[in-house]
């Protein structure tokens, strides 16, 4: 797969989208991680109330791949009891690792799935990771 028949303008139009872009004011946590490869940075921040991830809000600085990632990331996951979210993100790590989904895991994964193609991009896979993997850090401690 060529670099640029990945770039859908779904993943685009989330890779600008903003929603989630925001300051959470006393957040439960907050975690920053870099991509020392690329130099993708994302910062992520939520607030869990009762086994629910309540609000999630996100600064990014980095590739389209990465920015759609989290943004996807944080309107997936928002609302979702924690079981649910760790669930969500093992499915998620799985399609972008070895390119596999099912008809079961399709549907949790919503437009998650247009990362799919990141699979036969391993220099990109890093970058489709970055967050999930700081969101599934704080949620397991």
């Amino acid at each position: 797969m060529e670099l640029d028949e990945f770039y859908s303008d779904l993943l685009l139009e989330y890779s600008n989208d903003t929603t989630y872009q925001e300051v959470i004011e006393n957040p439960d946590f907050t975690e920053k991680i870099l991509n020392p490869l690329c130099g993708d940075r994302v910062e992520i921040s939520g607030i869990i109330k009762d086994g629910i991830l309540e609000k999630v809000a996100y600064k990014a600085d980095g590739c389209s791949i990465s920015k759609a990632s989290v943004a996807i990331l944080c309107g997936l996951m928002k609302g979702k009891p924690v079981e649910k979210v760790k669930e969500v993100i093992a499915t998620y790590e799985k399609m972008i690792i070895e390119g596999k989904t099912s008809k079961d895991t399709e549907g949790q994964l919503e437009d998650a799935q247009i990362l799919k193609g990141v699979s036969k991009l391993p220099a990109r896979q890093r970058c489709a990771l970055i967050a999930w993997e700081g969101l599934k850090k704080v949620i397991e401690k």
